[in-house]
């Protein structure tokens, strides 16, 4: 306790740049510099588990200093990101993460990182993408290396029909942030947006010899790349190693490519996922990407539309993502873009 106490004071510092701004540990309490450091690093590791733990932990420093404005952002990401993700609705737990990041900034209104959520609230969420543009680049001035502010810039700008600027703004922030999954998923979600399925392939190669312990890590963008390259069975083999636990998906699958290859265990791939869709509507999207991978345009577009009326977050990749790339021209899909505020 003494050595920590110590280290509280010792970084009671001020950094001297183009904008004064003192920089301190906001809190008396070890303890909850501890159980916030903690939830950071939950974060950063971003599987469903540790996200959970995350909002533990950040509840805990919060319990302990209910002034700890850094808390209350962490927070707000663990929400957010478990609602993104799909572990809960996204409609339940954006009112949390957004009046945990609000809160956040009564503390502290320097606070990047809470900019950062209200901005992937504004884009994700309310759709508004003047709002995000104005919170990320806010995040950004007050610090540049914020990995998910660049990263949430680069989805606008992405969406919005600037491609090329949005994978460098996910690139910007993987440099700031090297050794991070949250940093480093963005360019390879990024580089399927592009069409550079080659490089793909290459990048995963390298992430995942730097995460040694995640073999499936980037699977699910290397088994999309492998499917539009046309090497369709490389890219099931690929899908089937994340999806390993469900036997009734490798029934399903396996059943369809003995029927009618690679393109008929997509399709029952997607009537499986249809078969067991609940009204959380929180597989609407993902359903409508297995149908548009099969050739089904019809289903599809059925799986957008319900998306839609779910307000999915991902349904904003509607445009960058490959599956959909046959359904540009049906007048469904452009009614659903216009619907929705995306450029066509």
């Amino acid at each position: 306790d003494e050595i920590a106490r110590e280290i509280v004071r010792a970084l009671q510092v001020e950094l001297v740049g183009p904008r004064t701004r003192a920089l301190s540990i906001p809190t008396t309490s070890p303890e909850a510099y501890e159980a916030y450091l903690r939830a950071r690093h939950a974060i950063g590791t971003a599987t469903w588990t540790s996200l959970r733990h995350s909002v533990e932990l950040s509840t805990r420093a919060i319990g302990l200093d209910p002034w700890f404005a850094p808390a209350h952002a962490s927070l707000a990401g663990a929400h957010y990101l478990l609602g993104f993700f799909g572990e809960r609705p996204f409609a339940e737990a954006v009112p949390v993460a957004r009046r945990a990041a609000a809160r956040a900034l009564e503390l502290d209104d320097g606070l990047s990182d809470a900019h950062v959520i209200l901005g992937l609230i504004a884009l994700y969420h309310d759709w508004d993408w003047q709002i995000a543009k104005r919170r990320f680049l806010q995040a950004l001035e007050l610090n540049p290396n914020n990995f998910a502010a660049r990263h949430g810039y680069g989805d606008l700008l992405s969406i919005l029909g600037n491609s090329e600027e949005g994978f460098h703004q996910v690139e910007l922030g993987r440099q700031a942030d090297p050794l991070s999954p949250l940093a480093v998923f963005p360019v390879l979600v990024h580089l399927v947006f592009l069409r550079r399925f080659d490089d793909v392939i290459r990048e995963t190669d390298s992430v995942r010899v730097l995460f040694p312990d995640r073999p499936n890590i980037g699977g699910a963008s290397l088994a999309s790349a492998l499917w539009h390259m046309g090497r369709q069975r490389e890219a099931l083999d690929e899908w089937s190693g994340i999806w390993r636990s469900d036997p009734a998906f490798t029934e399903a699958v396996d059943r369809g490519l003995t029927d009618a290859g690679p393109v008929g265990a997509m399709q029952a791939w997607a009537n499986y996922r249809a078969s067991h869709y609940d009204d959380s509507g929180t597989d609407a999207y993902g359903v409508a990407v297995l149908y548009g991978r099969a050739g089904d345009v019809a289903a599809a577009l059925e799986w957008l539309e319900r998306a839609y009326e779910a307000r999915l977050p991902s349904l904003l990749h509607v445009t960058l993502q490959p599956a959909f790339d046959a359904l540009h021209s049906e007048p469904r899909f452009q009614r659903l873009l216009d619907q929705m505020g995306i450029p066509r």
